[in-house]
């Protein structure tokens, strides 16, 4: 979120050595840090609410809202990494302390597995290799910068992993499922979803409200059967009388009324027709314990709905799949789940073995895998994550390739800083925001973008950061600030432990959907939900431009800026001042105060000249300063971070 005029004035006014440490903790503390952090996270797991090729769950959706918002708070709460990794990836088999509580975070951070991205296809044992494949893919790269998944059919070409190692990996999550089949068809795949709940009692409370609601449903489903055109003149009848009174309130312009009131009037009269010819009752006294039985369902309903859903694993093979137990999987020749070989028991990859006794499984594996990945000696896991802190800062990585650190990927341009920071990392207990508290106070991340020349001919693409990189605002970033300009977004002054912060118009909360991704996120080199996305491209586009340019987004933002300028009795240069101290955090220089008396002056006789033709739709008041908001609102200096 972009700081208010306020801020950046209190902040270059004030002196004190401390001041820039001051801002830094302000900005950890802000419920807004979550939704920035969580948003780099989920660009990791393919983050999206649905499975296109799914016939399931709503034709593909899923409940993936409180996983995304579990990833806010852990930011906000600043629960340590290791912490973060363990209840993502065994957090259905970690116990709490007291025997009442149900671990309902560590539930719901293991939805993480359900993200997987498939391809159609209707041979269910070869969407589990699938899954399994993409979850693998998503372990590798995501916690240990690690192409894993380039074992599935032979041996790595270029990292010390072989094809035993990706299968006695995927034993671990061939005995886990987070989906079942409701079909023969592979399609029919449906993510295993479930309420929420935080205790036992709360448990035995909605099993028993859901079992309720069954049987109130039980009842009603016969009745509606048999009086279902009874029901549906009801129903039409009292959409009339609905649409009878919106139309008396409405404007002058009542022609979608009255389309909606002719149909509904046309569909009344088939049924009384029918019910004439036919001779059915149009008010039978079953109806009336019908409706006691809707209020009712709607009473349970709201019982069971405070409890959101969410997606989760669970231990065992999928059910119906030829793998009834949990266990060891055999490797499949070339990859092809047809042709097993041998089996390989589940283990870590042999190259960071140390012993016998590394890996000794009890379940499905998960549990030991989640140890093993979170021991603070660990090579990679530590390290994978302070680099992807550093590229999130630093708009790059001291491993330039984050999600691979393997022998195809760029080496890190500054190992024992990496290694710094990965020590740093574990020896403050696993917290991110104190790594980010001690990068952004130090003197490399103050940098300015600004470079002479022969510094920029020695590194012309800043790989040892001797300036800071210049960051365009990405699609959230701009969406966001966008909305706040246009007041869709109100600022919060919340502190981190009220996180939940699920607010109308901050476009992580918005639908994220595989199958028709946001405009401005593709426009904006948003995250392909299709993939995993460890670092995004930041292209300039001659569309970018026309966006800004064109979209009702920006003309909205720009219309509420110039309203709220013009409503005011500020004079010309006042106003102006007023937009740039709100858009750039600065006043007008002279010459941009010219610049812009200029765009208003020559924007007015435009519209004085259309005026001529038709008045009524010409703005002489906001217009010309709704034009000069857009000019703002398009500038470098507004989609750039230098």
């Amino acid at each position: 979120m972009p700081p208010t005029a306020d801020e950046i004035t209190a902040f270059l006014s004030d002196d004190s050595p401390n001041a820039f440490a001051r801002a830094v903790d302000q900005m950890l503390r802000s419920p807004d840090f979550g939704i920035r952090w969580a948003r780099h996270w989920l660009d990791n797991v393919r983050y999206a609410q649905d499975d296109p090729t799914c016939a399931a769950n709503d034709n593909g959706t899923f409940s993936i809202g409180p996983y995304r918002d579990w990833v806010v708070k852990s930011f906000n709460q600043d629960l340590p990494y290791d912490q973060f990794i363990r209840l993502q990836v065994a957090g259905d088999l970690i116990p709490m302390e007291d025997p009442e509580l149900i671990n309902a975070d560590g539930l719901t951070a293991t939805g993480i597995w359900g993200l997987a991205h498939l391809i159609e296809g209707n041979d269910k044992e070869k969407v589990i290799a699938d899954f399994v494949d993409e979850q693998l893919d998503v372990l590798g790269r995501t916690f240990l910068g690690l192409t894993i998944s380039c074992s599935r059919c032979h041996d790595h070409k270029f990292d010390p992993i072989s094809q035993e190692d990706y299968y006695a990996l995927s034993g671990v999550f061939y005995s886990s499922h987070i989906f079942t089949f409701k079909g023969k068809s592979a399609r029919t795949r449906h993510r295993i979803q479930q309420r929420a709940v935080s205790t036992k009692t709360e448990q035995d409370q909605l099993t028993e409200d859901e079992k309720q609601l069954a049987n109130i449903e039980a009842q009603i489903a016969p009745l509606e059967k048999k009086h279902s055109k009874a029901l549906e003149l009801i129903k039409i009848r009292r959409d009339l009388e609905e649409q009878l009174k919106l139309k008396e309130k409405a404007g002058d312009d009542k022609s979608e009324f009255d389309k909606r009131i002719t149909e509904l009037r046309e569909k009344e009269s088939e049924l009384t027709a029918d019910q004439e010819k036919n001779g059915w009752d149009e008010n039978p006294d079953e109806l009336k314990e019908h409706a006691k039985l809707i209020t009712r369902r709607d009473e349970f309903n709201e019982k069971v709905s405070r409890f959101p859903l969410r997606m989760i694993i669970k231990e065992g093979p999928v059910p119906g799949s030829r793998h009834k137990t949990m266990g060891d999987m055999p490797i499949f020749i070339r990859g092809d789940h047809l042709t097993p070989g041998e089996i390989v028991t589940r283990a870590i990859p042999s190259v960071f073995a140390t012993g016998n006794d590394d890996f000794e499984i009890t379940g499905s594996g998960r549990l030991e895998l989640a140890n093993w990945l979170t021991q603070p000696d660990h090579p990679l896991t530590a390290r994978v994550m302070a680099n992807r802190i550093w590229q999130h800062l630093f708009g790059r990585g001291i491993v330039a390739t984050p999600s691979n650190f393997g022998r195809l990927g760029q080496p890190p341009t500054h190992p024992e800083l990496l290694d710094y920071l990965a020590v740093r990392l574990v020896e403050s207990g696993w917290s991110v925001k104190s790594l980010i508290r001690e990068i952004m106070t130090s003197q490399a991340y103050q940098q300015a973008s600004i470079t002479t020349p022969d510094n920029l001919s020695r590194d012309p693409n800043n790989e040892w950061f001797g300036r800071m990189n210049r960051k365009r605002l990405d699609a959230e970033a701009l969406m966001d600030t966008l909305a706040v300009h246009n007041k869709v977004v109100k600022r919060s002054d919340l502190t981190a432990p009220a996180w939940k912060l699920v607010l109308s118009g901050r476009m992580l909360f918005t639908e994220f959907s595989r199958d028709k991704p946001p405009t401005t996120s593709d426009l904006f080199d948003g995250a392909n939900p299709d993939l995993l996305v460890p670092a995004r491209v930041d292209s300039t586009s001659a569309p970018q431009a026309l966006f800004m340019l064109n979209n009702d987004i920006v003309l909205g933002t720009a219309n509420t800026l110039a309203t709220t300028i013009t409503a005011g009795s500020q004079r010309r240069r006042q106003r102006i001042s007023m937009l740039y101290q709100q858009l750039f955090g600065r006043p007008a220089s002279l010459v941009e105060y010219r610049l812009a008396a200029d765009l208003l002056r020559i924007s007015t006789e435009t519209r004085q000249q259309l005026a001529t033709s038709d008045p009524s739709d010409v703005d002489l008041i906001t217009g010309p300063w709704e034009d000069l908001c857009v000019a703002l609102l398009c500038n470098n200096e507004f989609l750039y971070i230098d």
